[in-house]
């Protein structure tokens, strides 16, 4: 009877010695998936990356074989070089394993928020701009005041709130409590954190963006919190609504020959011209001062200087997504200001 007792615990002891080394046996295996798994995304996103960079750098030559030619930008040849590199891109695609896409966007084409501060002062004409723009996107004019002045408050470099702003005082009283940043933006979501902004989604607004100061960055890719200059609108690529803006006497202006020369590849090479043909298609009566007088032009420019590259690789199931911000100094030089992922 203690013979057989002992073989059923030595048969037991097997089985259980047995299962436990399946268990861990499964488990080193499933491990081991993950790791080659783990490899294998990485060496996919490392190759999506590098094809990334690549596409940058010939955007980068773009750009500048674009400035030797013109001094101008304007939406046709946004146009005509995103054409040109999708033809690349389908190059590239022919020869890589995956699928690239790519878009070049003039970001001169919007208001930058960052505007609304310069040197630590503030800039009543850039808030015009910023009002005009906002009443037209049906925003009701009480909110609009505590959008603007709650913006100025954040980008402004003191703790004292405007009648309509909003200071550490407002801030300090939310769960989680913060402060205002009292520099410039550096992200459009960035207006989520600001106060009354939450209320309008301001993601969804159009011509809004956010630009950095001209390179003043360190070696780590940051730019300077501070805005130094004013960043101009491109008339040549700004939407009729941002046009319309630039003014209060602009709310009412008649843009259709502006639109219509905007379609040509050339556009308007200064903007005496388009100062001009906004003057020719709305004429005044004797005396009264006319349209161009209300548009300052420190304001408007005919170039573009601030770019994005967005760009999605996919390789098998691994898809991501970068964008790029260049700032195009000179036909010798384009800065990379920053990248980032986005999705």
């Amino acid at each position: 009877m203690k013979n057989k007792n002992q073989k059923g615990i030595a048969l037991i002891s097997a089985m259980l010695v047995v299962a436990l080394t399946s268990i861990v046996a499964t488990q080193i295996f499933y491990q081991q998936q993950i790791n080659l798994r783990r490899t294998f995304n990485h060496l996919q996103a490392e190759k999506i990356y590098q094809s990334f960079i690549n596409i940058e750098v010939f955007v980068k030559a773009m750009l500048q074989a674009d400035l030797k030619d013109n001094q101008y930008d304007s939406s046709e040849q946004v146009a005509r070089a995103n054409e040109l590199l999708a033809v690349a891109i389908a190059d590239y695609s022919a020869t890589e394993v995956g699928s690239f896409q790519a878009k070049i966007i003039d970001k001169q084409a919007c208001f930058n928020l960052n505007n609304l501060v310069i040197s630590g002062a503030v800039q009543n004409k850039q808030i015009i701009i910023l009002r005009n723009l906002l009443a037209q996107q049906a925003i009701d004019n009480n909110l609009i005041d505590k959008l603007l002045w709650s913006l100025v408050d954040w980008l402004d470099n003191d703790n004292e709130p405007n009648a309509q702003g909003a200071e550490w005082e407002t801030y300090s009283q939310l769960s989680p409590p913060y402060q205002a940043a009292n520099q410039a933006l550096f992200e459009l979501s960035e207006l989520y954190a600001v106060e009354s902004w939450k209320q309008i989604q301001p993601l969804k607004l159009t011509d809004l963006c956010v630009l950095p100061n001209p390179p003043q960055f360190t070696e780590l890719g940051r730019y300077s919190s501070a805005q130094t200059e004013l960043t101009p609108i491109n008339i040549n690529t700004a939407s009729p609504l941002l046009l319309k803006s630039l003014s209060d006497k602009m709310r009412n202006a008649d843009l259709t020959g502006i639109l219509q020369q905007q379609l040509e590849e050339k556009g308007f090479a200064s903007t005496e011209d388009f100062l001009s043909k906004l003057d020719a298609d709305n004429a005044v009566n004797e005396g009264e001062e006319k349209l161009s007088a209300s548009i300052d032009t420190d304001t408007i420019s005919i170039a573009s200087q601030f770019f994005i590259l967005r760009y999605t690789g996919i390789i098998d199931n691994l898809e991501q997504q970068y964008k790029s911000y260049l700032y195009r100094q000179s036909e010798q030089h384009i800065d990379t200001l920053y990248r980032s992922q986005f999705y």
